[in-house]
């Protein structure tokens, strides 16, 4: 459910754009998830042969790791800027939500979280595709908890104990990517949202 993302070049010349073919990756297996995405598949999005995919990405799961790892990366920057504020609190946090709820209304948001999809995949038990899940969702809480620390401090989020706050605030982020990507209606969406919000205060 989040936006596309587009990588600066890489400095290693080749014949093609190494950065193109990653983003072309990433948004093949955000769509078709590891095991809906072959291996043909992959060949026909980058327009490389298997060989020229190996030789610079390696095996399947390993491009799947690195599209993971790029979409957390990406994920978090883009979609959690507020929060990274030196002065983020409350209304970081509503901006935070309200715009992935926002998002979740376009074509590309519609596709659900990368990282919530892949939690619900067998290859979740693969100890490097565990390791790049459970840092997303940790980095996560930790932006959020800082606004949380943040508004206590302001005096707009009242609540003594930031930490469960924190984790609604996650749960908040992976029901609106789940029911998004269900096609539930945004009214519900906005509801999440707002009982959130309501929580922290």
């Amino acid at each position: 459910m989040h936006r596309m993302v587009q990588y600066a070049d890489m400095a290693r010349p080749r014949s093609f754009n190494e950065a193109d073919i990653r983003s072309k990756l990433l948004r093949s297996f955000w769509e078709g998830g590891f095991d809906g995405t072959s291996l043909p598949d992959l060949e026909a999005a980058t327009e490389l042969s298997r060989k020229s995919l190996y030789n610079t990405f390696g095996d399947k799961r390993d491009m799947f790791l690195s599209a993971l790892r790029d979409f957390r990366r990406y994920a978090l920057d883009a979609n959690t800027k507020p929060l990274q504020e030196s002065n983020a609190s409350l209304a970081a946090i509503s901006t935070v939500l309200k715009g992935l709820v926002t998002l979740s209304r376009s074509a590309e948001g519609q596709a659900g979280c990368m990282v919530c999809n892949t939690a619900r995949e067998a290859i979740r038990h693969d100890p490097a595709v565990k390791t790049e899940i459970d840092a997303y969702f940790r980095q996560l809480e930790d932006r959020f908890l800082v606004a949380i620390r943040n508004g206590q401090t302001l005096g707009d989020i009242r609540i003594a104990t930031p930490e469960p706050l924190a984790r609604l605030c996650v749960g908040a982020v992976v029901s609106i990517s789940v029911l998004s990507k269900a096609g539930q209606p945004a009214e519900l969406l906005d509801a999440i949202v707002d009982e959130t919000l309501t929580a922290l205060q």
